[in-house]
């Protein structure tokens, strides 16, 4: 059994995105499934009740911070930003495990895309040495996919950590390197505890053929597509209903994010007269423990990316992206 630290980098609550589900799903498989002692570091505070692990809440970006929980731990898990904030983790001499599901350099491509571009080029560079350190420093690396993989692969070979002398040490995959942790669905099926969708909003009844967006609108997203599609089939298929979360994602480090994909999702809606009636968005962002619920409901899930070759949308292709329904992750024995 091994002492955890396992740092998030975003919010860890009742309301969550990406990074923080990921980070409270690896926790509990880790403790519950591999048995050691997990603590998890979360920025500011949370709400939700752990299930064999500790949650250690801490001041973001306040140097020091973690480190009443580096001197009880004998590895350390950690993602992006964290190592940015929080120095004290790359510094550590503790073995260092770094989640790469999120190539930071290609997603800020997007994010930054109608920034103009001299602060483009200073995230990109902000972006390439945050991501170089991870790559010099860390002992193990785990990523989503196998595309990502590639990714990563020759990262790991440009950043010279790709040697003669680790490839004698380890696996001839570099798997002992490099492996899989994917974001997947979670053990149990979704539960419908009560209608949530059908019969509660006035367009959607239990007729209705229900198609769900289970996710952030972000801007290497296509929902556009997906919302003329539903425009094009209006007359063929009157009970078709398309439902989007919609919802400002929670950031514990500053406003709600709202995105300039989900403004334009909504104006397409509305310049095509669907919006409120055959497309739904959610203004709230849906908690997680109630995730289940509105899967439930829905007929078939759907999610559209913008192709790789298009202006603004390489992260589609680097990235596996999921709805979000919960991370089965194990690390294979990997942590001791």
């Amino acid at each position: 059994m091994a002492r955890v630290l396992l740092a998030s980098t975003d919010h860890v609550g009742t309301t969550m995105a990406g990074p923080g589900i990921r980070a409270w799903e690896l926790a509990g498989t880790l403790a519950r499934e591999y048995r050691h002692a997990v603590t998890l570091a979360v920025p500011g505070s949370s709400d939700l009740l752990p299930d064999g692990f500790e949650i250690f809440p801490y001041v973001w970006n306040q140097p020091g911070a973690l480190l009443p929980a580096l001197a009880r731990a004998d590895v350390v898990i950690g993602q992006g930003f964290v190592f940015e904030m929080q120095p004290e983790l790359l510094a550590c001499d503790l073995p260092l495990a770094i989640d790469l599901y999120d190539p930071l350099i290609m997603e800020s491509l997007d994010l930054y895309a109608g920034a103009e571009l001299a602060t483009a080029q200073a995230q990109h560079t902000r972006y390439q040495h945050l991501t170089d350190a991870q790559l010099r420093r860390g002992d193990f690396f785990f990523c989503a996919s196998e595309r990502q993989r590639d990714y990563w692969l020759g990262a790991l070979t440009a950043a010279g950590r790709i040697t003669p002398q680790l490839a004698r040490s380890i696996d001839r995959d570099l798997r002992g390197l490099l492996d899989l942790v994917p974001s997947g669905i979670a053990a149990q099926p979704p539960q419908h505890t009560a209608p949530v969708l059908r019969g509660q909003h006035p367009a959607i009844d239990e007729h209705s053929l229900l198609l769900l967006w289970a996710g952030g609108l972000w801007d290497w997203f296509d929902p556009c597509i997906v919302i003329q599609a539903m425009a094009d089939l209006r007359d063929e298929l009157p009970h078709l209903r398309l439902c989007i979360f919609g919802g400002a994602r929670p950031n514990p480090h500053g406003d709600p994010i709202r995105t300039r994909k989900a403004e334009e999702a909504r104006a397409r809606a509305a310049a095509t007269g669907l919006l409120d009636t055959a497309v739904i968005f959610l203004d709230t962002w849906i908690p997680y423990h109630k995730r289940g619920a509105y899967l439930a409901e829905a007929d078939a899930g759907v999610s559209a990316h913008l192709p790789a070759w298009r202006h603004g949308s390489p992260f589609a292709r680097a990235c596996s992206i999921t709805s979000g329904h919960g991370c089965r992750a194990v690390f294979g024995g990997r942590i001791a």
